[in-house]
């Protein structure tokens, strides 16, 4: 049936605020590039929903905005806002989900896959929305899967540990999907590429960025930040990115890589801050002063609060897997080794039998 483009009634979305929601605004989706929202619209925090072949898009002060059309094109478009941020298709259709949401709910943790990693710590409440379309609050503990989108409130903070011993911290009002991380402990081998829509963060990298030059990454609206085997913290707002380079809890330092549409720079120094405000626009760095690392979301509260928690879940994650290794170690040893029992009875015969003729 044809939507009624011109109609001006809110549509129902099923959540508990609909009536604060406001008419929707509809934008017709060709394949003329990308499609921009309107200004001021909150399209980092907004809620993304399938009402058939479009796409509604719902922010949190109620504002709507309807993609007519939206999967019924060939190559779906990306979606923008005035300011130059983006979100590509193929994140804006993982964080619409699927067609069918929670099919596969019945199978578990099954469905999902292998976990990539576990939440470490988490306060206020901390949403996972899971590749299969499913929803859970999350605590200490609990499990993380590859595709998950992770949301927290404005009083939230979570720590995540991944099987590679990276590690993430994220602020209250941020939101994050965990698109993909392959490793294989064995030879180190691996890659991650997440991508990080808004709030402040902490990243930590393990063995995949340590063995693995350039296949840990981080998406963002306004450009993609490239991790080589260091500590980085990163905000994200609507004044566009904030990266600051830090030092690893053992004294190393190593480099960040930010790429977008105007080309690449290379953060190799903890006393700069690099900034991008659009992925047309240029990359400027700024000495890092009080001020302004402050105003990046950067204040030593903040530094200790995000970067100190993951870089103590990483040490702490390093040792309890040391010392799962030594303990396996140590059961394969036993095993082998004969019981004490057979070794004295071998030890009776040899005594008790006769010597050999001369």
């Amino acid at each position: 049936m044809a939507l009624d483009i011109n109609a001006g009634s809110p549509i129902v979305t099923g959540r508990e605020d609909q009536a604060n929601q406001s008419p929707p605004q509809f934008i017709e989706t060709g394949d003329g590039g990308a499609v921009v929202t309107p200004a001021g619209f909150g399209l980092m925090l907004a809620e993304f929903v399938r009402q058939g072949p479009d796409l509604l898009l719902e922010a949190p002060d109620g504002q709507q905005v309807l993609l007519v059309g939206y999967f019924e094109t060939e190559s779906p478009p990306a979606i923008m806002t005035e300011d130059g941020a983006r979100l590509s298709p193929d994140l804006v259709l993982k964080l619409a989900g699927p067609i069918a949401p929670g099919q596969h709910a019945l199978d578990g943790d099954a469905a999902l896959g292998e976990p990539i990693g576990q939440v470490e710590s988490a306060s206020g409440t901390v949403t996972v929305r899971h590749a299969d379309g499913t929803e859970v609050t999350v605590n200490a503990g609990d499990a993380i899967f590859q595709g998950d989108e992770v949301l927290t409130s404005a009083d939230g903070n979570v720590v995540l540990v991944f099987i590679d011993s990276s590690t993430l911290s994220m602020s209250g009002d941020s939101r994050m999907v965990l698109d993909e991380l392959i490793y294989d402990p064995a030879t180190g081998k691996g890659e991650s590429a997440f991508s990080a829509l808004t709030g402040i963060f902490a990243f930590v990298s393990g063995d995949i960025a340590a063995n693995n030059p350039g296949a840990a990454t981080v998406d963002t609206p306004v450009a993609t930040i490239g991790i080589r085997g260091t500590s980085i913290m990163f905000s994200l707002s609507e004044d566009g990115l904030k990266v600051s380079l830090q030092t690893d809890a053992d004294g190393t330092v190593g480099e960040v890589v930010l790429t977008n549409d105007l080309g690449v720079t290379v953060l190799q120094d903890v006393g700069q801050i690099a900034g991008v405000s659009s992925f047309t626009g240029q990359t400027v760095t700024v000495e890092a002063t009080p001020e302004s690392l402050s105003a990046a979301g950067f204040s030593p509260a903040m530094v200790q609060n995000l970067l100190g928690a993951a870089q103590a879940a990483q040490q702490t994650y390093i040792q309890e897997q040391s010392q799962q290794e030594d303990d396996a170690g140590g059961e394969d040893a036993e095993e082998g080794a004969p019981e004490d029992g057979e070794v004295q009875e071998d030890a009776a015969a040899t005594e008790e039998a006769p010597p050999e003729d001369a």
